[in-house]
């Protein structure tokens, strides 16, 4: 594939949480070119689907509360009560100088500024649930690439059962309030769920020749291999630089502050622990056809019997719980989860 100069101006990462999005949005933001965003949430969160139209007209009044929302985000980050109101006046400035009358080309336009201040070209926002808005994506932006990178569902169990400890692991300020959102986002049933639906919308998304895809395992075992490859895809070159990433963002150790490169030691994590028989057979169960398709071996593991009742008895709680904690992080709850469901 010859390089394109006008390629992958937008790279969006996507896939499972707990699937390697951030180490993947970090590698690229390595490269001299691209700037990687902190996971902005704008899609579903701040705009809803279907005013993801380049055709969509919004007035002046939504367009700087929205644009000062996603300032907030970039400043202060997803999870904080920032204040949208200091933005306004350069958000308006931005708006009047581009002459912008839709959502989705402000917050390109906003991207594309925040990009340039840091001295590079190409903006990548690593967001893993973009993956269910991702065909709106590749309609709104011609100049858009999507990357899916997808991991062995038992890892992704195993990382999102303890994703709650994270704020003891690391030096970061992460609110209490995100810690209780991991914890009630947690179910055997619900994560195993969630990893079919983001499997079976990647295939959908085969079609197109800006979507790509690459094997978290596949990765760490191969990491200049791989990511030459996807370099090729994105149009872009390749630099040694991406493979100096920090090691950072486990969930079961502390972070690394001075450690960098790719740790092959995740990959297959959960058969050393940390997973029940229960939530192994309630994942292989129902995800045994696409994990064989997608190359994951099962391990036929069998739950006891008082394990599959505690495990059934759980979950309408924790169904109750994640929707009561999500409530605020999407613009229609139940649009959204019928999304997932329908996926």
């Amino acid at each position: 594939m010859a390089l394109d100069p006008r390629a992958g101006k937008m790279i969006f990462v996507v896939g499972n949480s707990r699937s390697g999005t951030t180490m993947l949005g970090n590698v690229l933001g390595n490269h001299s070119r691209v700037y990687t965003f902190p996971e902005l949430q704008v899609f579903e969160r701040l705009i809803d689907p279907k005013d993801m139209s380049s055709n969509f007209i919004a007035s002046e009044d939504k367009l700087v509360a929205f644009g000062s929302r996603i300032m907030t985000t970039i400043r202060d980050g997803v999870f904080c009560e920032g204040s949208p109101v200091r933005f306004e006046a350069e958000v308006k400035k931005i708006i009047k100088k581009h002459d912008i009358k839709n959502q989705m080309i402000l917050y390109k336009t906003l991207l594309q500024y925040e990009t340039k201040k840091a001295g590079k070209q190409i903006f990548c926002e690593q967001t893993p649930r973009y993956i269910f808005t991702a065909s709106k994506i590749l309609r709104a932006f011609p100049d858009a690439c999507v990357i899916h990178i997808y991991r062995d569902p038992r890892d992704v169990m195993l990382s999102q059962k303890n994703r709650w400890r994270r704020r003891f692991l690391t030096d970061s300020k992460i609110p209490i309030k995100r810690s209780l959102v991991a914890w009630g986002s947690y179910h055997p049933s619900m994560t195993s769920r969630l990893w079919g639906a983001v499997m079976r919308q990647a295939d959908k998304l085969k079609v197109s020749d800006r979507f790509f895809e690459i094997k978290y395992e596949q990765l760490l075992q191969d990491p200049e291999k791989g990511l030459k490859l996807l370099c090729r895809q994105l149009g872009i070159n390749y630099e040694s630089s991406m493979l100096n990433v920090r090691r950072e963002g486990s969930s079961a150790n502390q972070d690394e502050t001075f450690s960098f490169g790719f740790d092959a030691s995740r990959i297959g994590a959960w058969k050393i622990g940390g997973l029940s028989s229960t939530e192994i057979e309630i994942c292989e169960k129902r995800l045994s056809v696409i994990m064989e398709y997608r190359g994951y071996e099962c391990s036929n593991s069998r739950a006891s019997i008082l394990g599959r009742v505690c495990a059934a008895f759980s979950l309408p709680f924790k169904i109750l719980a994640n929707l009561i904690m999500n409530t605020r992080r999407f613009q229609s709850l139940s649009k959204t989860i019928i999304r997932r469901l329908n996926a």
